[in-house]
């Protein structure tokens, strides 16, 4: 209950931020392409829906950015760039360099939604020094961990205000599952799920008006 809580309270601080920004009902929605997309992502090794709270002991970063596959005058459709990071004191910390294809739909107003799904890296660090058995000796290999193709698929919601001048943000909510292969013999398919919470932020102003 004191998790669902937390997300409702996370949803509503986000949406009440972005609804306090300076908008104008003259301004045409043109899609800014490159927008810098930050957020803090929270992670858990296992099948998705699992082990939900004890994922905020795990917290990392993303930052990325994205281009429109429409054009400017839609953002229906994007491709996004991302690099993350994640803490992970059991299982290991880890780094992941991923494309997104994405599809975001208006709901109402300015709030959307996404689905997303692409392709990338996972690179896993073991937690502590690991060791291999080199011609009948333990040869110390560190923590360098392994390299991993990865799937990852999330969905999300978010607001988007066209600010009519200057910066502006359009903060996000995102839930990713992530499928990486070849992680071990005995788990030849690692799932991950990650909670985020980010923004993307426009730098340039490229309105237009009617």
């Amino acid at each position: 209950m004191k998790t669902i809580n937390f997300l409702a309270l996370l949803v509503l601080l986000a949406f009440a931020t972005a609804h306090a920004q300076e908008t104008d009902p003259n301004i045409r929605r043109v899609y800014r392409n490159f927008p810098l997309v930050i957020g803090l992502q929270f992670q858990a090794i296992g099948l998705p829906f699992k082990n939900f709270k004890e994922s905020f002991a795990n917290p990392g970063i993303r930052i990325g950015t994205e281009v429109s596959l429409t054009g400017r005058q839609a953002q229906n459709w994007a491709q996004g760039f991302n690099f993350g990071w994640n803490y992970n004191k059991n299982a290991g910390n880890n780094i992941q360099v991923f494309t997104q294809t994405i599809y975001r739909p208006t709901i109402v107003s300015n709030f959307n939604t996404d689905v997303r799904i692409g392709i990338g890296m996972m690179r896993s660090l073991h937690p502590t020094d690991s060791f291999k058995q080199i011609n009948g000796e333990w040869v110390n290999q560190g923590t360098a961990g392994k390299t991993m193709l990865m799937v990852p698929a999330g969905i999300s919601v978010g607001y988007n205000g066209y600010s009519s001048s200057g910066t502006y943000v359009s903060p996000f909510i995102n839930y990713e599952i992530m499928a990486a292969a070849n992680y071990n013999r005995i788990v030849p398919v690692l799932p991950v799920s990650s909670f985020q919470v980010g923004t993307r932020i426009y730098l340039v102003n490229l309105k237009e008006r009617k």
